[in-house]
């Protein structure tokens, strides 16, 4: 008896056995293709009927169509219409945005680039690969022309068609070098409408767009910006007369807040230029100029003077106080001379009263010598 119940209770552990491990693989295989469920929502493209709140908003829009960020969890500020992530070593950031198309089928153009400033001291998301390099001053830590996918395009653009009063949800992978950087690292996603067969027989073109600045910080150290006045170049030509300050940003820092203020004038003190500038931001690495522009007849050869300070809203001031001398049909190219520093020559002072106090001792000395040998030769 005691042998067989052995056995039969052997029985029932192996069947409870074999039991758990079929419950095991079951769920491993829910879990599993949940997992790949999941991975394939998050990079595909999703639509569905656009409400009718949505598409008021499109009308209202006057261009047709509204495009909407969808932040994730990774967002650092909640109240930015930009994405703002801190970002690791190797890792793939995936977003989305939504394409809320009105009462008219259109194409869209949507392309993540990277972040440039240009001579309006704007940021601007719409350069393409090359252009954008050549207005860089170093290497990005980002490269968001390679290292951006939109879709399933494998690129960092593709152009895709969106059905009337719809909303298309589109997916964006940004994957982060292994090199960590400090600072940081900006690009931009810009979504842009094709011209309808109507509008392209106009003679003027309005081109309609959506750009969101997607800015990535590699760390909590905050990167001091190094921003300087490079160079000047000038130019005389009829009815466009300029003179350029080159500026370059060589950190991984946002400098905001810019305000500029600058005059070009001539030889008899007469403005013949001017800039006036504010709230400006210079993007990280960027490189453009600072355009004084005439558009009247074209300058007469001679000496030029250009004054520019440029501040930021930490107080920070750059300054160009120097002549440039304009030749006939000739590009004139010089270098910015560094400002003077007025309280490097606070030294000058104390120096001078010494000076001035030695010499009036050392002539009371002499005169009383002098005045001595006097009193002893009479």
């Amino acid at each position: 008896m005691r042998k067989g119940g052995f056995i039969l209770a052997s029985n029932v552990i192996n069947q409870m056995k074999k039991k758990i491990r079929q419950t095991i693989v079951i769920v491993t295989m829910i879990l599993v293709s949940l997992l790949v469920s999941e991975t394939i929502s998050a990079s595909s493209i999703n639509t569905r009927p656009a409400t009718e709140s949505e598409v008021s908003t499109t009308k209202s829009s006057a261009v047709g169509f509204s495009v909407k960020p969808v932040y994730g969890k990774g967002q650092r500020q909640g109240d930015v219409n930009y994405w703002s992530l801190l970002v690791q070593p190797k890792q793939v950031v995936k977003l989305q945005l939504e394409i809320i198309n009105g009462d008219t089928e259109h194409q869209f153009d949507v392309a993540v680039n990277q972040a440039v400033t240009n001579g309006n001291l704007t940021v601007d998301y719409s350069k393409s690969e090359q252009i954008a390099k050549s207005m860089l001053s170093g290497h990005t830590p980002i490269d968001f022309a390679k290292m951006a996918k939109v879709a399933d395009s494998q690129k960092n653009q593709t152009t895709m068609t969106v059905a009337k009063n719809t909303v298309m949800t589109v997916p964006i992978t940004i994957t982060v070098p292994a090199q960590p950087f400090d600072g940081q690292a900006v690009g931009g996603v810009a979504v842009t409408r094709h011209a309808t067969a109507n509008e392209k027989k106009k003679t003027i073109n309005n081109v309609y767009n959506y750009t969101y600045a997607v800015l990535m910080t590699g760390s909590k150290e905050t990167v001091k910006p190094d921003v300087s006045l490079v160079s000047l170049k000038a130019q005389a030509k009829q009815f466009d007369n300029t003179v350029t300050v080159n500026v370059q940003n060589t950190t991984n820092a946002i400098v905001s807040g810019i305000a500029v203020n600058g005059e070009v004038t001539n030889s008899k003190g007469k403005q013949v230029a001017k800039m006036v500038m504010k709230n400006g931001t210079i993007s990280p690495l960027a490189k453009f100029g600072l355009v004084f522009r005439n558009t009247e007849a074209q300058w007469a050869p001679g000496k030029y003077h250009v004054k520019l300070t440029m501040t930021d809203k930490a107080k920070h001031t750059w300054i160009v106080d120097q002549d440039v001398v304009i030749k006939e049909k000739k590009t004139v190219f010089e270098q910015v001379k560094a400002p003077r520093d007025k309280q490097s020559n606070n030294w000058l002072v104390p120096v001078l009263v010494a000076l001035i106090v030695l010499l009036v001792g050392l002539s009371g000395f002499w005169y009383y010598r002098f005045r001595r040998q006097q009193n002893k030769a009479s």
